[in-house]
């Protein structure tokens, strides 16, 4: 089997055991094997509350595919507004951050996170796996929904929401990602029209592990926003 397809079984595996494990679905009703061992491991999580072995992140196929390839899907993409080699490790990513939310203690975050419904951010998350730009949008913004709904208070809070909606009235598209990247490989986002951030958690900017000010950083960092908001203005 090539080694992209061995990588598809294991986002497949990952994403199918994560909405299990959050929606609560008892494990003897699990018949896949792999499928199962996941979400054991989801589990254990829950129990030890020790999750940085457990959780690890894919690197998204948006930074690891060769700057080519990344030209290449950037283009289509452009054109129909869908891509799964940008967004569905990044979406399964996502899947292990709620997974991760769901059962392990994070700081600046209130304790009833482990009480919320986390169904119709499934749905959404779900709904997003057509990997069609306005879908991946909806579930990005539902996201930042929920964790601003738990996120105890700061200064950014009320910023993000409207700067992250003003990228639709500019012809911007947002990718928000799970991986810290190296300067090498953020720099293919440089003459896109992607503004990018990371909404880690466990990340930090600027010794800040705080989602609203990483991502008011990094769309304004250097004026990036502002630029790329005019330069689609002009184009």
């Amino acid at each position: 089997m090539s080694i992209s397809g061995v990588r598809e079984i294991k986002y497949n595996i990952t994403i199918i055991s994560s909405i299990y494990y959050l929606l609560d679905i008892h494990t003897d009703l699990i018949t896949n094997n792999k499928i199962r061992i996941l979400y054991n491991k989801f589990n254990k999580v829950r129990k030890t509350q020790v999750a940085k072995p457990l959780y690890k992140y894919f690197l998204e196929d948006f930074w690891s595919c060769s700057l080519e390839n990344f030209i290449i899907e950037y283009n289509k993409f452009i054109q129909t507004k869908q891509s799964f080699l940008f967004f569905k490790s990044n979406l399964i990513n996502f899947a292990i951050l709620l997974c991760k939310f769901k059962t392990y203690k994070l700081n600046n975050y209130k304790s009833t996170i482990h009480q919320y419904n986390y169904l119709p951010l499934i749905e959404s998350l779900v709904n997003a796996l057509s990997c069609k730009y306005i879908d991946v949008f909806n579930f990005y913004n539902n996201f930042i929904k929920f964790i601003l709904l738990y996120k105890k208070y700061d200064e950014y809070n009320n910023f993000v929401l409207n700067e992250l909606n003003d990228t639709n009235k500019n012809n911007l598209y947002v990718y928000f990602s799970l991986n810290s990247v190296k300067d090498y490989l953020y720099a293919r986002t440089q003459y896109t029209q992607f503004c990018f951030s990371i909404v880690n958690p466990e990340a930090s900017v600027h010794e800040r592990k705080n989602i609203s000010f990483m991502i008011i950083h990094d769309f304004n960092l250097h004026n990036v926003y502002n630029r790329k908001k005019q330069f689609t203005q002009e184009n």
